[in-house]
């Protein structure tokens, strides 16, 4: 029975946000558009700062891409999850037989095409 309270639940855990790195070919589109597009230059500097950080991904826009281009993503897992609480795994998802089963993002259909989206989407000016 679905919660009439609470709607599906979406989840894009590190399997797929770890998969939307910060490239080069990225950083390099965004330089190129900043020339005349002032989102693409904040993007540009603000990656710039992160771009050697060996954990540091597009998590935020992983996520937030899937509501205006789900297309972009394979299609949702379905599965029950659970939250360690305790030691080391402390914080990490983890399926489970109980429970009410949410939509788990894993995979890209179309990477490139999200790349693309994204930069698009930054080639404008205030």
């Amino acid at each position: 029975m679905r919660c009439r309270i609470f709607p599906d639940i979406n989840v894009f855990p590190l399997d797929i946000t770890n998969s939307a790195a910060i490239t080069g070919s990225l950083l390099d589109t965004l330089k190129a558009q900043g020339q005349t597009h002032a989102f693409s230059q904040l993007a540009y500097e603000a990656y710039s700062l992160v771009k050697d950080e060996p954990y540091y991904d597009m998590w935020n826009v992983c996520a937030t891409c899937w509501l205006a281009a789900p297309a972009l993503y394979a299609p949702a897992q379905r599965s029950a999850l659970e939250i360690v609480q305790w030691g080391f795994e402390q914080g990490w998802l983890r399926r489970t037989t109980a429970g009410r089963a949410h939509n788990l993002f894993l995979a890209f259909q179309d990477k490139a095409g999200f790349y693309s989206y994204v930069t698009s989407q930054l080639a404008r000016s205030a």
